[in-house]
This record gives C-alpha cells, structure tokens and sequence, in this order.
C-alpha cells in the first residue's frame, strides 16, 4: 500500500520547458488576482476629489467585487474540473481586461460596481483552476506552492504603489485601463501556449498518481476536518494580522521612526517591507513540506507562532519589529500547508472543487474580521487584547493539526504499542 504519509515527495525532473512556460503564467495569474482587486481601494483616494463623495460612499462599490469574487469561486472549479482548466485561465485573463474596460468607462458608481463585479468574478476563477493546475505540472509540489503564494503576495503589496504611480501620471481610469491591456496580452500568450503533449499527459498522470496518498476514509476525513478548522482558525489569523499590520506598525513602532520614515507614510511603507518579507516564508515551508511529513509542520509553524503574535502587540519601539516581521513569516508560512493537504488526499477529478469550497469558506470567515477589530479594538484602545485572542487561536490550530494522518513509521510503532 502507498504511503498516507502528506509530504509531498520530489518527484523527479517532470517540468518539461512548455510546461515550465505555462507555471509561470500561472504565478502571473497569481499575481494578476490579488493586485487587481485592490485597485479600487487606491483609485478611491482620487475619486474622493473628483466625484465629491465621502470616502465611505465611493468604498461601497468595492464589495460587489468582493462579493463576486467569494461566490465565483464554486462554479469555477466546478468548470475546471467538468469544462477545461486551461480555457478557464484563459477566460480568466480575458475576463480580467474586459472588468478593468468597463469600470474605467464609468463615472457613475453603479457602473464602477458593475466593473468591480465583473473583475471579482473573473479572479476568483484562479484559486480553485490555478492551483489546481499548478499541483499537476509542477514539480516538486511544495515548493512550487511556495513560490506561487509569494507571488500572489507580490501582487498585493504592488497594487497600491503601482495604482497611486499611474494615477498620478495619467489618471484613474488608466489605473484600471493599463493592467487591462497587459491582462489581455497575457491571456492571449497564454491561450498561444501549447497544451500539453500526449507524452506530457502520461509524464503528468504517472506523477500525479505517486502525488496521490493511498489513504483509508478515516485519514481522508481526518485531513477534511483539519482543513476546515484552519480554515475558521488560521484563516481569521491571516484576516485579521494582514488587514491591522500598517496600523498595528504606526502604533507599536511608528513613534521611533525619524527622517523620511516618520509619520504614517513611514509606517505604511515598512508595513509593505514586512510584507514583502514574510510572503517569502512560503518557498521556506513549500521546501519543507517536500522532505518531512506535514503534520510536525503544521504543528511546529502554528505552534511558534502564537508567543510572537502575542509579543507584536505587547512590546513597543524597535524592540516590537523583531516579533512582528517574525509573526507575519508564521503567517504567510502556514499557507502552503492546507493547499498541499488538498494536493495530495484529493484526486484530480475533483481538486478544483475542493480548492474552490475552502477558498469560499475563507472568503465567508473573512467577513467577521472588521467587526472583530472594531470591537476589541475600539473597546482597549489598543491591539493586545486582539492579539491575544489571536494566539489563542493559533494554539488551537496547532492542536487541530494533531488529527492528521502520523507519518507511517510512528502509525505502525503506535500501533505495535
């Protein structure tokens, strides 16, 4: 019988250079999703002074996006797994030009909503099809999901600079007009890829069969319930840490910064390093998961990282930034875990669907973030009572991932004992 252990093991040099031309269009992918989602949030600043509206009116058309991109994420893997994952990519980029047209043709926010809504309901087709993908023709697994996360990644901390810079040379509407065109270029170099070959096919399924675990129902079911769980779990973690970091920096490091870096913009600015610098955490466990069973990872990474976002929020001047560029490495790093779980203990014929339902269900816990910041914050008048909660939570997630499946040699001494 298979291992049921979750590594994701190197499964020899299967990247053929088509292949490798098509990963890469998949990170670009990645890339594309996050940074055109947050456009919006930067061009409202302009639009502030030129449609004379209050900054929480002109935020509004930013939800039908969000929206659209939570509840497209279903029927999308749905059609990757029925349809075609490669024309679904495609579709992707094409869909992504024609919502950056629309919302750049409008002054009227019911039209702005109408744009956003359609670039969110053509992004949310990458996380279901595109990692999907991306686990059948990279190799090894791990690692490949590592460096796509930072990717992505790269991709929000992009788009607020790369927004403000060509709204300020040439206006908002090209904010959303320039990334369209590059969008469509992209969707057409991609569509001029090859597929694949028919010796890339078999090279594919030979591997995507040893990457598939021989798991009884009970360990699949194991793997399903702690994915669920760090989806409620580490998924308001990521929510919340990421939506609070730039204030969380003014406040706990802000009154020490001097010269160019005092003030918010200063804040804001070393808030993006850190960024920066944690996503890269995900080629670290992506590289890891390829070697050791997942379950000490999981453990080890949730487990560290509950005292540092404890201490983020409890220590103050330069003495804070060793503990929060530390937690946000945590952070980022526990994202490769549950996407290689889903690689390994599903098959293809459904992985798009799983990825699809645990991306919704993120979408879902995300909800509760700005309430949950607002009350505990507003409440303390600071972050730690936040923050606090929040290792709680991460203790928890630890703990949740002891109910995956042992590696095989600990199972069988288990057993024998």
């Amino acid at each position: 019988m298979a291992s049921t252990d979750a590594r994701l093991e190197p499964l020899g040099d299967v990247v053929l250079p088509a292949a490798r031309l098509r990963i890469f269009g998949l990170n670009v992918g990645h890339f594309y999703t996050h940074y055109f989602m947050l456009i919006y949030p930067t061009v409202v600043l302009s639009l502030e002074a030129e449609l004379g509206l209050a900054y929480g009116d002109l935020l509004m058309p930013s939800t039908v996006g969000f929206a659209t991109y939570a509840l497209g994420a279903y029927p999308a893997g749905w059609l990757g797994d029925r349809w075609s994952r490669r024309a679904m990519m495609i579709l992707m980029f094409l869909g992504l030009a024609f919502g950056c047209f629309v919302t750049g043709a409008f002054s009227a926010l019911w039209g702005i909503a109408l744009g956003l809504g359609l670039i969110g309901l053509f992004a949310a087709i990458y996380h279901p099809v595109g990692i999907a993908m991306l686990v059948e023709e990279a190799r090894p697994v791990g690692r490949a999901l590592g460096i796509n996360g930072v990717w992505g990644n790269l991709g929000v901390a992009a788009a607020p600079i790369l927004t403000a810079a060509i709204t300020a040379a040439f206006g908002w509407r090209w904010a959303f007009f320039l990334p369209g065109f590059v969008a469509l270029a992209t969707g057409i170099a991609f569509a001029l890829l090859p597929p694949p070959t028919r010796a890339e096919q078999a090279e594919r399924d030979a591997a995507g069969g040893k990457l598939e675990v021989e798991a009884s129902a009970r360990d699949r079911m194991r793997v399903v319930i702690y994915v669920g769980l760090g989806v409620m779990l580490y998924g308001l973690i990521f929510s919340v840490t990421t939506v609070t970091l730039p204030k969380l920096v003014d406040e706990q490091i802000g009154p020490v910064l001097t010269g160019a870096w005092a003030g918010v913009i200063g804040a804001a600015g070393l808030a993006s390093l850190i960024f920066v610098f944690g996503a890269f955490a995900q080629i670290l466990v992506g590289n890891l998961l390829d070697i050791y069973p997942t379950r000490p990872i999981a453990v080890m990474v949730a487990l560290l990282m509950a005292p540092f976002l404890a201490m983020a929020a409890w220590f103050a001047g330069w003495l804070a930034l060793p503990p929060i560029m530390l937690m946000m490495l945590l952070v980022f790093g526990m994202i490769p875990i549950k996407d290689s779980l889903i690689a390994r203990y599903t098959t293809k014929a459904v992985r798009a669907r799983i990825y699809a339902i645990s991306y919704l269900l993120g979408s879902l816990v995300s909800v509760a973030t700005v309430p949950l910041i607002a009350a505990l914050y507003d409440t303390s008048g600071s972050f730690l009572s936040l923050y606090l909660l929040l290792a709680v939570m991460a203790v928890a997630t630890a703990a949740a991932a002891l109910i995956l499946p042992r590696p095989p040699g600990r199972a069988a001494a288990a057993a024998r004992t």
